[in-house]
């Protein structure tokens, strides 16, 4: 299984060459994401102060062929590891700093599996299989 992480999904609704293009290598049924970077793109549309209506349609589309991740206590064990490994780097001073990208991280360390990313914070995470677009 494969994670697509929020910037992923947000290149995918742009209709992104690279993105796109190197999906093409992976099964699509092996595709997944998180109920986290769900949230993340529906916080986007909703706050958004045009085209509202398409984007979470847009959402609804994207979504529909990927398994969603839940979130549940071993992701949350992982993820508290995560948050504490980051403080004590100083990568992070409080543990509400990159909260929704710790979460993701977690769910990804729990299932042991890779996530795809966009996101730079994810470089500073131990213990990942990360591969960067």
């Amino acid at each position: 299984m494969i994670i697509l992480e929020t910037t992923i999904l947000i290149r995918m609704t742009h209709n992104d060459k690279e993105v796109l293009s190197k999906l093409r290598r992976y099964n699509s049924s092996n595709l997944a994401t998180t109920a986290i970077s769900i949230y993340e793109l529906y916080i986007g549309a909703y706050v958004a102060k045009s085209y509202r209506a398409q984007k979470v349609k847009d959402i609804v589309n994207l979504t529909r062929g990927l398994k969603v991740l839940p979130y549940e206590s071993s992701a949350a064990k992982q993820s508290a590891l995560i948050c504490s490994e980051l403080m004590a780097s100083k990568a992070i001073t409080h543990p509400r700093e990159w909260t929704a990208d710790i979460l993701i991280a977690g769910v990804a360390r729990s299932f042991n599996t890779l996530l795809i990313t966009s996101d730079q914070h994810f470089k500073k995470m131990k213990g990942l299989q990360t591969e960067f677009w």
